[in-house]
C-alpha cells in the first residue's frame, strides 16, 4: 500500500511538472489596441533632474502614424520648457521592453510583456480627462545599494496606452540626491466620448399646471375685486348726487 502511495505521490508531481512545462506563464494575447490617427498629448510635467531647462518637455503629444503586427509607429512633437520645438518617429513593441504602450485588454496579475517579469498589479477604474477608464497600473519599489527606486505606470486598458508615468530615485550618500520624472495625460481622442454634460433633473410637468392653475385663479380673483370695488365707487357717486 505504501509503495502504491509513493508512485501515486510521485506521479502527481511529475504530471504537475509537465503541466508547469506545457503551459505558458502568460496566459494573454498581445494585441495592438490603437489605431492610425490616435493620439494623445502628455503635460504636467514634473521633474527634480540636474539637467537644464532644454531637456525638459512643456508637452508632447504622440500621434500613431502607422500599425503593423504588433509595432507601432508614433510621430512625436512639442516644445521643452526653454521654448525649443522638437519632433521625431520612434517605433513600439508591445512584446519588446517600453513604457508607451503595452497590449491591449491585459487585465492584474498578466505580465507586462512576455520577454520580462513585471506584471500588472490591479486593474480598476480610473477618472482621466473627465471619463471613467479601466487602467492597468504596474508598480515597482526596489532599494539596492542606498538607492530607494520606486516606479508607477498607469495603462488605458482598452488601447494600452500610457495615461500616467512617474518615476523616482533618492540615493543616500553623503550628500542625499533626488531624481523625479512625472507626466500624466491632458488631452485625446482615444476615449471617443467627451464628458457628459450636467443634467438639470427633470421637472414634473403637474407642476407647471398647477402653477398655472393657481396664477389663472390669482388674476380672476384681482379682477374680481376691480370690478367689485369699481362699481361700488360708482354706487356711492350716485348717492351723492341724489
Amino acid at each position: 500500500m505504501m509503495l502504491k502511495f509513493r508512485r501515486l505521490t510521485w506521479f502527481s508531481i511529475a504530471c504537475l511538472a509537465i503541466l508547469c512545462l506545457a503551459i505558458p506563464v502568460s496566459a494573454a494575447e498581445y494585441k495592438v489596441g490603437v489605431k492610425t490617427g490616435d493620439w494623445v498629448i502628455y503635460g504636467n510635467y514634473e521633474v527634480v533632474d540636474t539637467g537644464d531647462e532644454g531637456s525638459i518637455p512643456a508637452w508632447s503629444k504622440l500621434e500613431v502614424s502607422a500599425v503593423a503586427d504588433q509595432k507601432v509607429l508614433f510621430f512625436a512633437n512639442g516644445f521643452y520648457r526653454n521654448g525649443t520645438e522638437f519632433y521625431y518617429h520612434m517605433e513600439r513593441s508591445i512584446v519588446s521592453n517600453t513604457t508607451l504602450i503595452i497590449g491591449a485588454n491585459l487585465s492584474e496579475g498578466d505580465l507586462v510583456t512576455p520577454n520580462e517579469e513585471a506584471r500588472i498589479n490591479r486593474t480598476e477604474t480610473q477618472r482621466y480627462l473627465g471619463v471613467d477608464r479601466t487602467v492597468n497600473i504596474v508598480e515597482l519599489t526596489r532599494s539596492i545599494e542606498g538607492v530607494d527606486f520606486s516606479a508607477l505606470f498607469v495603462y488605458d486598458q482598452a488601447t494600452g496606452l500610457l495615461l500616467e508615468y512617474r518615476i523616482e530615485e533618492t540615493l543616500e550618500a553623503e550628500v542625499t540626491s533626488d531624481y523625479k520624472y512625472a507626466y500624466n495625460i491632458v488631452d485625446s481622442n482615444i476615449f471617443g466620448v467627451k464628458p457628459s454634460p450636467t443634467v438639470e433633473p427633470p421637472v414634473d410637468s403637474n407642476h407647471y399646471l398647477i402653477w398655472i392653475g393657481g396664477a389663472a385663479a390669482a388674476t380672476a380673483v384681482i379682477v374680481l375685486i376691480g370690478i367689485l370695488v369699481f362699481k361700488k365707487k360708482q354706487s356711492t357717486k350716485k348717492r351723492k348726487h341724489k
